[in-house]
């Protein structure tokens, strides 16, 4: 019973993997509005 089998480490993996793509969509949106 590691810490790696805690539910909150699933959910963070799950949002890690999902910001990246998040700020590249904003950077290259930020980037012709500015």
């Amino acid at each position: 019973m590691g810490p790696e089998s805690t539910p909150e480490q699933s959910q963070q993996r799950l949002i890690l993997p999902q910001l990246p793509p998040l700020t590249l969509k904003f950077g290259v949106i930020s980037q012709p509005a500015a």
